[in-house]
């Protein structure tokens, strides 16, 4: 009996990762406090999430982190695992996601401590907010 309170605390954070799966479409991308470029954005032709991956493909590259997500907090946190770069495997993109309405917005740091808010920082923080397709 003692067992399976304990392994709901364990799987709860994957509930939120089954939430994110799926194909998006870029809807708005910030970085270091300012909407990008309409052409970078354009140029991200595909946001996926599946079995715990994120694969973003960029001006034909794909992009690819582990996903790790604890919507137990609030607001709820995930953290992004760059897998194309062998030396960034374990580094942690620390940050916040929300889903509401068909849109997943995710806003992150790739150093420092994790957002605590959606708004984007002038120095560290990115923000893209996805829409599923």
């Amino acid at each position: 009996m003692r067992a399976l309170p304990l392994l709901l605390l364990l799987a709860a954070p994957a509930v939120a990762q089954d939430k994110l799966a799926g194909t998006y479409a870029v809807k708005e991308f910030h970085r270091e406090g300012k909407a990008v470029a309409d052409e970078v954005k354009k140029s991200v032709t595909s946001v996926k999430i599946v079995s715990g991956t994120l694969t973003i493909t960029m001006n034909g590259k794909e992009i690819v982190a582990k996903v790790k997500t604890d919507d137990r907090k609030k607001p709820a946190e995930i953290d992004l695992f760059p897998q194309n770069d062998p030396f960034e495997k374990e580094r942690a993109f620390k940050g916040i996601f929300e889903v509401k309405d068909g849109t997943l917005t995710i806003t992150y740091v790739e150093d420092g401590d994790r957002p605590k808010d959606f708004a984007t920082d002038a120095k560290t923080s990115t923000k893209l907010v996805l829409e599923k397709k």
